[in-house]
């Protein structure tokens, strides 16, 4: 069945970000406890439901420590740069995560801005609708 055009709005504005980002791999939309909504195109369906879950974790991880670590302050965004590839992951809201994975020439800054930039838009867009459209289209 073919998408809606919000689900072919949302799709096109995360397709955009390899294009928009030079070095950018991915971007997967994630549920904030670590499911798949929706990922770039020609990423493999098992490495999308991992890169969701990792991007959870990450979120959880610093959240769960910022208290302690820094007083009342949020997860905006945040970075994992690995040897051979860079992890940009931005919560929206409460109830999704977003992930950018990159090469490590990648210009970090220009992959966070992008990132965040995508994750207002998710914002605005994502109902739980969507969210189940975009679930249910993607391969098994």
């Amino acid at each position: 069945m073919p998408l809606s055009s919000p689900a072919r709005d949302l799709q096109a504005s995360i397709n955009g970000v390899l294009k928009k980002v030079p070095h950018a791999l991915a971007v997967v939309l994630g549920t904030a406890d670590g499911l798949l909504v929706t990922t770039s195109a020609g990423l493999d369906r098992g490495v999308a439901d991992e890169l969701a879950a990792v991007a959870c974790g990450v979120v959880f991880i610093v959240a769960g420590s910022r208290v302690r670590m820094f007083g009342d302050d949020e997860v905006d965004i945040a970075v994992v740069r690995l040897r051979r590839r860079v992890l940009v992951v931005k919560p929206v809201g409460d109830e999704f995560v977003l992930a950018t994975v990159a090469e490590p020439e990648v210009d970090v800054a220009e992959a966070c801005s992008t990132t965040a930039e995508l994750a207002r838009r998710v914002a605005k867009l994502i109902t739980p609708e969507l969210r189940e459209e975009l679930q249910q289209a993607l391969p098994m």
